[in-house]
């Protein structure tokens, strides 16, 4: 047979070639669809096998002139890609007339198979005539489609990861403004900085920095931005004011930082409005009556007690806060509120203020109310002096149970962005050198298989060949695994699907590559069918990777205990093992990449389990056996409304 192989990489051409001329067949080579072309009329091979992704003309484009050729369209076209792999790209081949569409890397093989039946089918006679095939509009709109879905899947990826930046951003209470550290232009400010200052957002981006500040200490400002911009760092300001577009002076302490992006260097300023603070400072500065107004006023409680602990003077916000009338705190001591644990953090702090040091650092507490809860307060002291000398000390309490909350849910939300951008940066990085890399990776399953078949008669070796034909499928299943990982579940491939039916595909499966295996399995589950909208073939993947982890880890016969059950708007899938069970240290990690308590896995599989169910609006949580041993793994899924199905 006469071969015409069409690949840009010299690599796929040479090991390719080899290949089909072992097995005697003669074999041409094109770097491109026009070299292609111009082979095939000097040649008429008997079949052409072409990539996709090539230079000057592409494997569709050179489909579609071959299939418009009388000359050569009776020839087998074969399209054999590494780039262009979704079921779409594979219908959109096919309807441009190629006889089969093969996806790299396949063992040589599978391969020669694959060309074997193509070429089973190959008439003997007179060439057919030419076949309906699309129209010129037709075949433009999809293959700009086939272009643009490849697009569209990386800028999905990056919006989403913009919005929740963007979100973020302007959801802080503080006000931050980004600005060019060479310029001094602002490049972003959010909403809190545009109130701040007065002004949209549209007035203060582009503008020089200079624009926030009184405009008669212009060349002050302008030289702590250049200092802050030369020095780098973190640096905290204090003393300083913004003005606002009405002409208000705003006193504001400022957070700077300096930090590299891809697109340079950019300065964070995050400016918070300590108009407030000044006003009480300078309220307690000018007289003890103002001082007495200030204290009633205050939104944070404020005592004043004896080194004895007794409470000699409280406000009213410190009644509101514990739930005591002025009289009843007045007859407490401050120990009946701090829970005992606290005592000798607060005996310090009392034998420092009577030794007359200034503890500024904030003090966190758990203070008891009247009904007995416990609240987390702020609390700042300073000595109290009569005459000079300190007779008592006085306490700014502020509650920040609330505060506490937030700012933990703040972190949860940033842990979860921090994941999203590795995710999303996994499958940016795989899906790029996903070419580059099935590439070699195809050379090696060649070479291993050439090997294999030259040494057969060498037992000697044989330990060597299978231990390079295990590797070279796990780096394919490390590959795959990245490209899930990284790419986004379409809303559309949701459709109605059947727990149960979906787990008993998994077990199918594992029982097909495993013959036996899933004889350990023993379900539990109640008559009622349980539906959720899903991708079943990503479920599947879940509940697969799961059973398999769970079989791999338990000793051989041991049982593998499975339940489904539902539990208010769920449906529930648990599977335990009789394994070793996962280590205190792994736990908060384990859904991570590359966190595997499996030896030989790609370290990727609970990955993907988290973020199959996660896009699936459930959660997967894993917890040891009590008692011991094994682990069990849990799926909680939300079943359809009855107006879904």
């Amino acid at each position: 047979m006469r071969y015409l192989i069409v690949d840009d990489n010299e690599d796929n051409l040479k090991f390719l070639g080899l290949i089909l001329r072992n097995e005697g067949h003669h074999v041409t080579l094109a770097r491109n669809g026009r070299e292609a072309l111009e082979a095939a009329r000097n040649l008429a091979p008997n079949v052409v096998v072409s990539d996709i992704l090539m230079p000057e003309m592409d494997g569709f484009m050179l489909c579609r002139a071959w299939q418009e050729d009388p000359a050569l369209r009776g020839i087998p076209f074969v399209f054999y890609t590494a780039t262009y792999t979704a079921q779409e790209d594979e219908t959109f081949a096919l309807s441009l007339g190629a006889r089969a569409f093969i996806r790299k890397p396949a063992d040589p093989a599978s391969f020669l198979a694959e060309m074997d039946e193509v070429l089973k089918d190959l008439p003997s006679g007179p060439r057919p005539e030419e076949p309906e095939r699309l129209h010129q509009e037709d075949f433009l709109a999809l293959y700009s489609q086939r272009l643009v879905e490849k697009l569209e899947h990386r800028t999905a990826s990056l919006a989403a990861s913009e919005e929740r930046y963007r979100r973020l951003f302007e959801c802080m209470r503080d006000a931050i403004f980004l600005a060019d550290p060479e310029t001094g232009n602002l490049l972003d400010a959010n909403s809190a900085a545009c109130e701040l200052v007065g002004r949209t957002r549209e007035d203060l981006v582009g503008q020089s920095q200079a624009i926030l500040h009184p405009p008669e200490e212009a060349s002050k400002y302008r030289e702590v931005f250049r200092q802050q911009a030369t020095s780098g760092g973190s640096r905290f300001l204090e003393g300083l004011f913004v003005q606002h577009r009405d002409g208000r002076r705003i006193p504001v302490e400022v957070s700077t930082a300096v930090f590299e992006t891809s697109e340079g260097r950019v300065m964070i300023g995050v400016f918070r409005d300590v108009t407030e603070r000044k006003r009480a400072e300078e309220a307690l500065r000018e007289s003890e009556e103002r001082f007495r107004t200030l204290v009633a006023q205050s939104p944070d409680g404020i005592f004043l007690a004896d080194f004895e602990g007794r409470l000699l003077s409280v406000n009213e916000e410190m009644c509101v806060r514990l739930g005591y009338s002025e009289a009843e705190l007045l007859s407490l001591n401050i120990w009946d509120l701090l829970p005992a644990r606290f005592r000798s953090q607060q005996e310090s702090r009392l034998a420092r203020i009577v030794r007359g040091e200034q503890v500024d650092e904030a003090a966190e507490y758990e203070v008891r109310t009247r009904d007995g809860a416990l609240r987390l307060i702020d609390v700042r002291s300073a000595p109290y002096r009569v005459g000079g000398k300190i007779v008592a000390f006085l306490g700014i309490a502020r509650d920040i149970t609330d505060k506490r909350r937030a700012e933990e849910d703040l972190k949860k939300a940033q842990e979860q962005l921090a994941e999203a951008r590795n995710l999303q940066t996994i499958g940016m990085i795989a899906g790029g050198v996903a070419h580059e890399v099935r590439n070699p990776l195809f050379a090696l399953t060649t070479v291993s298989a050439a090997l294999e078949k030259k040494l057969a008669g060498q037992p000697e070796f044989a330990e060597f060949t299978e231990h390079i034909t295990n590797q070279t499928r796990r780096l394919n299943e490390l590959m795959n695994d990245l490209l899930t990982l990284g790419r986004p579940i379409p809303d559309e491939q949701f459709k109605p699907c059947l727990v149960r039916e979906i787990f008993a595909q998994a077990v199918a499966r594992i029982e097909k590559s495993e013959p036996g295996a899933c004889r350990r399995c023993v379900l539990t589950h109640p008559e009622e069918e349980f539906s959720i909208r899903a991708v079943p073939e990503k479920l599947e993947q879940v509940f697969f990777n799961l059973v398999h982890n769970a079989l791999a880890l338990s000793p051989p016969e041991a049982p593998l205990a499975i339940r489904i059950w539902r539990e208010g708007p769920s449906v529930c899938l648990s599977i335990s093992d009789r394994g070793p069970g996962v280590p205190p240290e792994l736990m908060p990690k384990l859904f991570q990449p590359f966190a595997s308590r499996r030896k030989g896995g790609t370290g990727l599989g609970l990955a993907i389990v988290h973020k199959i169910v996660s896009a699936h609006g459930g959660t997967v949580t894993a917890a040891n056996n009590d008692p011991p041993p094994g682990a069990t793994f849990t799926v909680r899924l939300p079943l359809m409304e009855p107006a879904e199905g």
